[in-house]
This record gives C-alpha cells, sequence and structure tokens, in this order.
C-alpha cells in the first residue's frame, strides 16, 4: 500500500518529490507525512422546514423540526501535512468523513398557521435516522511563527445527507379560524412523513493552534454563503382504497440557496508519541436564512403538479463531540 502511494505522489508532485529514510517524503525542501485518524462521537441534530407566506415575506406558514438528540457516529480522517508544522511553512490537505449510525432518540413537530398567524394543525411524531453522512474536504497552507503557533487558512467543500422517518405519534387540528383550545386530537401509526436534506457547501476557513509540551490547543473557523440545498419531504396518504397496494403522498422538493453557513471546530490534541496523537474536539455547523423554491407533486395520484417560488426555507445545527485517534502511516 505504501509503494501505490509514493507512486501516486511522484506523479503528482513530478521532480519535486524525493524519498526519505523512516516515514516521509519532501517536497519543495518540507518534509510531509500521511496521517490517519479513526475515532468515535456523538451528535446532537436539529433539521429545519420553512415554508414562508410569499416570496417577499419572513412570515411563516409552516415549520417543521425535526431533532435528534443523541447519535454515534464512527469519524474518519486523513491529511497531508508538514511533518513538523509548527517549523516549516507548508501546505496541507485534509478529507474528514462522518458516518452516523441509526438512531431513535428524537422527534419531528410539525406546526402549520393561518394568514392571521393562528395555528391550526400540530403534528407530532418519533423519528429515525439512517443512511446519514457528512464529507468534508480542505486544502490549504499554514505559517508557523515562533516554533509554537500555527496559523492556518485554505478553502474546501462540505458536503452532507440526513435522511429521517415519522413514526407513529398523532395530530391536533382546527378549521382555520376556529380556536385551538377546541382542537381535535388524532392518533397516528406507522410512517407519516420522510425527509432527506442535502447541502454542498464551497467554504473557506482559517485557524490557529498552540502548542505546549505533550498538549496542542486549536480552533478552526469557518464562514460561506456559498450555499446549495436539496430537500425532499414526502407526506403519505392514508388508502382510501384497502385493495389499492400503490403507496401514495405528496412530494415537496425545495432547492435552496442564499443564506449562510457558519463552522466553529475547537479541540484538544494529547501527544502520546511521536506518530501517536490523541484529539478531543467539539465541532459545531449550522445553515440558516436559506431561500427557494418547492416543487409539489403527488406519486401514485395524477394530475397534480406546482411550484411556489422563493417560499420555501431551510436549515441544520449540528453539535458534534468525541476523540480521534491520530497516526502518521507514510
Amino acid at each position: 500500500m505504501k509503494k501505490v502511494l509514493f507512486i501516486l505522489l511522484i506523479l503528482i508532485f513530478g521532480k519535486n518529490l524525493e524519498a526519505q529514510d523512516g516515514l516521509g517524503f519532501k517536497f519543495i525542501n518540507t518534509e510531509y507525512n500521511l496521517n490517519m485518524g479513526v475515532g468515535f462521537s456523538f451528535s446532537v441534530l436539529n433539521l429545519k422546514e420553512f415554508v414562508f407566506e410569499n416570496n417577499k415575506s419572513d412570515k411563516r406558514q409552516s415549520e417543521i423540526d425535526w431533532i435528534i438528540n443523541s447519535c454515534g457516529v464512527f469519524d474518519l480522517k486523513l491529511d497531508l501535512k508538514p511533518s513538523n508544522e509548527l517549523k516549516n511553512l507548508g501546505l496541507f490537505f485534509s478529507l474528514n468523513s462522518s458516518w452516523y449510525f441509526p438512531s431513535g432518540a428524537g422527534n419531528v413537530l410539525d406546526v402549520d398557521w393561518d394568514e392571521k398567524g393562528n395555528r391550526f394543525s400540530e403534528v407530532a411524531c418519533n423519528i429515525f435516522l439512517e443512511d446519514s453522512f457528512i464529507f468534508d474536504g480542505l486544502l490549504g497552507v499554514g505559517i508557523p511563527i515562533n516554533n509554537v503557533f500555527l496559523m492556518k487558512a485554505g478553502a474546501g467543500v462540505w458536503y452532507s445527507r440526513f435522511y429521517v422517518k415519522a413514526l407513529n405519534g398523532y395530530v391536533n387540528q382546527v378549521n382555520r379560524g376556529e380556536d385551538w383550545n377546541y382542537k381535535r386530537y388524532y392518533d397516528l401509526y406507522g410512517m407519516s412523513m420522510s425527509y432527506i436534506q442535502e447541502w454542498i457547501i464551497l467554504k473557506p476557513e482559517a485557524g490557529f493552534m498552540y502548542e505546549s509540551k505533550k498538549m496542542r490547543f486549536g480552533l478552526d473557523f469557518e464562514y460561506s454563503p456559498l450555499i446549495w440545498g436539496n430537500c425532499i419531504d414526502n407526506h403519505f396518504f392514508k388508502k382510501e382504497d384497502e385493495d389499492d397496494k400503490e403507496q401514495k403522498y405528496l412530494v415537496y422538493e425545495d432547492k435552496l440557496k442564499q443564506g449562510y453557513f457558519l463552522g466553529l471546530d475547537v479541540y484538544i490534541d494529547f501527544i502520546l508519541k511521536k506518530n501517536l496523537i490523541l484529539n478531543l474536539f467539539f465541532d459545531f455547523k449550522t445553515v440558516k436564512n436559506t431561500r427557494g423554491d418547492t416543487d409539489i407533486k403527488t406519486t401514485g395520484l395524477a394530475g397534480y403538479h406546482v411550484v411556489n417560488k422563493g417560499m420555501a426555507g431551510g436549515g441544520i445545527d449540528i453539535y458534534k463531540y468525541g476523540f480521534i485517534f491520530n497516526f502518521k502511516y507514510l
């Protein structure tokens, strides 16, 4: 495996690359190492859907909050950086992935308001998370200061995909204009909704790190308005004809942009051995204030299709904390 990686590096860097004794290789007079990391973390999620009164208003007609209270995450990390980044100016590349374990520790709340702002419908269900992950790639430069500080700046791509299902629950409902105190209660059984939320974000990133003896303290900051979101919400119908085996549901597909992405990562590294580091981290990501169009259609029922321009919104909050063991591989 090391020979294959070495050949690839030769093809990429050409004459600037020369092999070194032991771990690492040299590029433009700076020795580099390939580092790998494996870890585990816990995450809290809040996926958000909004429907606005019209394309010029911020008044909401509907809001759905998908909340995962606790979920396990398997983290993988790969980075290429100078062997001694506190002494040598150099480029770095990192690729991180987070794989979410299936989780049922959450709930969804769907609330609708009429044109006067009065609540007329409320749906609450348990939810189940599956097939969810994050990829985060970054290319940048590290600038050492006095052999103890490191300033970092770069740019990268962040992609996330989350899939949740609403299972069992209840509905509180009144007719538009009726007093909410006289709401009617209905039970829900089985799957009533499912939701896929995807984000692609181009982002700059800046950060710093400080080393003291066998420990390192660091902070990374990200901010970007370059956001593209694709969100699909399926609302399932109750079958009127029990002999009809085809599942019918209403599909809301939102194409979102605008808004902003914000990320903050705080970490502490414990240098256990020369080639082994324990990383403890807290990571926060959020997408807010997006707007876009909703394409509404039906599956299993013919003849219904409409597009609501500029009336859709969405967002996400991600809190994640855990550990990663990083070790030099090449």
